[in-house]
C-alpha cells in the first residue's frame, strides 16, 4: 500500500509463470476499505529499454479478508489467458519503521519499496526489510531474457549497508489454473549484492553464473526509489 494525493493506492507485482517460463504483471488501483480493482499490466521486451511496450492486461479484484488472507478475482481477455480467482495468504510481514531508522546508514526498515533505474524505466526491483529488528532483507528483480519476461529473487541476512545472496528463479509451471506447486522448479541463476548509498538509492550487482552468463550480463547500476511503503514515508520523513 502507497500513500498518493488521492488516497491509499494498493501497488501489485504478480510473479508468475506462462508455459513453465516466469513472467510478471504490475498495476495499482485505489484501496477501498478491504478493496482494491487494479488494472494490470502485461509488457515485453522486445524495443525495451526504448520502449516497454506495455499492454492492457486485465482487471484484478483483491479483498483483503484479514490482515494475513486475501481473495483474488481477475478478468481477462489478453490471448493465452483465463479468467480465475484464487485465495492467498500472507508470506512475508515487513520491519516496522520508526524515526530511529532515519538516523542509520545500514539497511532499515525505512528501505522497504520498490527501486527502479530512470534510464531503464521497465524493469526494477522490489526489496523488502524482514524481521524485528530487522536483520534480513527480500530481493526481487524483474526483467527481460531477450523479448521475455523474466525475474529472479532471493533473501538473507544482511551486513550493515550491503547485502549479499544467491538468487534464483522458477519454471516448470503455467499460469493458474495450469499451476502445479509439485511441478515447480527452482533454478540458481547467479548472485546479487546490494549496498545502500542513501535512504533512496542503492547500488546493485548483478552477476549471473555460468549456466546463465551467455543470456545475461553483469549488471551494474545504481537503483531509485520509486514507491514508499505507506506509514514508513512519516515514519522515515520521505514525504
Amino acid at each position: 500500500v502507497i500513500s498518493q494525493s488521492e488516497g491509499q493506492v494498493l501497488n501489485v507485482a504478480w510473479f508468475a509463470h506462462k508455459d513453465g517460463e516466469p513472467m510478471w504483471l504490475t498495476g495499482t488501483g485505489m484501496l477501498l476499505g478491504n478493496r482494491a480493482f487494479v488494472d494490470l499490466q502485461i509488457t515485453d521486451g522486445t524495443e525495451f529499454p526504448a520502449s516497454k511496450n506495455g499492454q492492457y492486461w486485465g482487471t484484478l479484484r483483491v479483498t483483503f479478508t484479514d490482515l494475513h488472507h486475501a481473495d483474488l478475482m481477475w478478468d481477462t481477455q489478453f490471448e493465452g489467458f483465463e479468467s480465475g480467482e484464487l485465495s492467498v495468504e500472507r508470506l512475508t510481514v515487513v520491519s516496522e519503521a520508526t524515526e530511529s531508522d532515519q538516523e542509520t546508514t545500514d539497511f532499515s526498515a525505512c528501505m522497504s519499496g520498490s527501486y527502479y533505474d530512470p534510464e531503464r524505466s521497465g524493469e526494477g526491483a522490489l526489496i523488502e526489510i524482514l524481521g524485528e529488528p530487522e536483520d534480513r532483507l527480500l530481493f526481487t528483480w524483474y526483467t527481460y531474457k531477450g523479448d521475455k519476461q523474466f525475474w529472479i529473487t532471493g533473501s538473507d541476512y544482511f551486513d550493515g549497508d550491503e547485502f549479499t545472496t544467491q538468487v534464483y528463479y522458477s519454471r516448470g509451471v503455467g499460469f493458474t489454473p495450469d499451476f502445479d506447486a509439485s511441478a515447480v522448479e527452482t533454478v540458481i541463476w547467479g548472485d546479487v549484492k546490494l549496498k545502500r548509498i542513501s535512504m533512496s538509492e542503492v547500488a546493485m550487482l548483478l552477476t549471473p553464473n555460468a549456466q546463465h552468463a551467455a543470456d545475461f550480463d553483469v549488471k551494474s547500476t545504481t537503483l531509485t526509489r520509486l514507491t514508499v511503503i505507506s506509514g514508513d514515508d512519516g515514519a522515515c520523513g520521505l514525504q
